[in-house]
């Protein structure tokens, strides 16, 4: 089954921490989503979708293997450097470490396995680094950073410091 999910957003002036999901065949957005049955076979059974422990508006959010991550975003006109995870087959949000620095409305996607996280804006300035963390989905991970980003130079990776979890990298 095919699904589309809606996460955080902004209300009269609140953050939410609201996730839905469109599911194709179906009318209408859904605060549930189709949940394995004790056979795992199939998506019959229905689960309501938790919350996100963090309110937040202008997320990034990236998709792979059954996983929606959440990374930084915006409430209350503050940056955030919070980075979430859904497991959509447990159903459950966890917290993952935080970026080394707050960001709203940057980008983000998964390619060969790696979580990349890219531009946005914190409260000062616009953020130029790309983000890198590996091995998003086993507990031994390491997260990498690409300094002073531009679309005309490569970018090499060499470790240089570690910020709260996150490899810089330069």
């Amino acid at each position: 089954m095919k699904v589309i999910f809606a996460v955080g957003g902004e209300s009269q002036g609140q953050s939410l921490s609201n996730v839905e999901c469109f599911m194709m065949g179906y009318d209408g957005w859904k605060c549930s989503i189709p949940f394995p049955s004790e056979s795992e076979t199939d998506f019959t059974d229905m689960a309501v979708i938790p919350t996100m422990k963090q309110c937040r508006y202008y997320p990034a959010v990236a998709c792979k293997e059954y996983q929606i991550v959440v990374i930084g975003g915006q409430d209350n006109g503050f940056a955030l450097n919070i980075v979430e995870r859904y497991d959509i087959l447990r159903n459950r949000w966890e917290s993952l470490s935080p970026l080394p620095v707050p960001v709203h409305g940057c980008g983000a996607a998964f390619v060969n396995s790696k979580l990349y996280v890219v531009g946005g804006r914190n409260s000062k300035q616009h953020e130029r680094r790309l983000w890198v963390r590996q091995c998003l989905f086993h507990s031994n991970y390491r997260i990498s950073y690409c300094k002073n980003l531009k679309y005309d130079n490569v970018c090499r990776f060499t470790m240089k410091t570690k910020i709260r979890g996150w490899n810089q990298l330069r």
